[in-house]
């Protein structure tokens, strides 16, 4: 699949994640659909899925500016390489920007597909 096609997959994702928000949306989802905006205005970044790419950190931050009471993780690599996400929880759920509607389970984040995880930082 050539980049282009990666692109326009990722951002198919995207809008299926956001139309399966219910209509009243949380203020939560609101606080992160809000900063989705505001970072797709960075030329890099097309869509939720390049947030998770390397600003994931930033944007925990701008949901908290939001969400006062949102509580930053960080997810670390057991094996020392350099890579990591920073999501939010609130009120029991775990969210970022792949994850607007939120998910019960940290590791059921889309960007943790397939992996197994160890448990996450509190970095608050």
């Amino acid at each position: 699949m050539n980049s282009i096609s990666v692109r326009r997959h990722a951002r198919h994702r995207e809008q299926t994640r956001i139309k399966s928000l219910p209509q009243r949306v949380s203020k939560i989802a609101q606080a992160i659909l809000d900063c989705i905006e505001k970072f797709k205005q960075i030329p890099e970044i097309d869509c939720a899925e390049d947030i998770n790419h390397g600003y994931c950190d930033l944007f925990a931050e701008c949901i908290r500016t939001k969400v006062p009471d949102a509580r930053i993780h960080q997810w670390d690599r057991e094996d020392g390489k350099p890579a990591n996400h920073d999501f939010i929880e609130y009120r029991g759920r775990f969210y970022d920007a792949e994850a607007p509607g939120g998910v019960d389970d940290y590791r059921d984040l889309p960007i943790f597909e397939g992996m197994r995880l160890p448990p996450a930082k509190d970095i608050l």
